[in-house]
């Protein structure tokens, strides 16, 4: 059964990291259509929604991953706002890590996390 649990939690990590990146790219398209809006004096556009439920490619091929909507929506705004300069990239790791260690910790049953975002980590410690 920890075998299990453990797999899932590395599967979640991969969901949690690209949400976070589906959040940043996501952003930039929201950004755009709230200018335009703007520019065109129309009321600006419902701010996107994170979806739950996600492909993961893996070894074994591809599978569908889910996060409750509470967790997915957290970090998909996180993404939303790092990539919107509203937080720092330390903010965004360390936070959207809490929100990860939680899912393993409480959620997961597990006896440790697994770190989130490495490219992000990794894109600070370079600069």
């Amino acid at each position: 059964m920890r075998s299990i649990r453990i797999h899932l939690g590395l599967l979640l990590r991969t969901h949690v990291d690209k949400l976070f990146v589906k959040g940043a790219e996501d952003s930039i398209e929201f950004d755009k259509a709230v200018a335009i809006a703007i520019a065109a004096g129309q009321d600006k556009p419902e701010r996107p929604l994170a979806p739950a439920f996600m492909e993961i490619k893996t070894s074994e091929g591809t599978r569908n991953s889910y996060l409750p909507e509470e967790y997915a929506q957290a970090i998909y705004s996180l993404g939303m706002r790092y990539q919107s300069e509203q937080i720092l990239a330390v903010d965004a790791i360390a936070r959207t890590q809490e929100i990860f260690d939680t899912i393993c910790y409480d959620e997961l049953n597990l006896p440790q996390s697994f770190e989130t975002l490495r490219f992000l980590r990794e894109d600070t410690e370079t600069t």
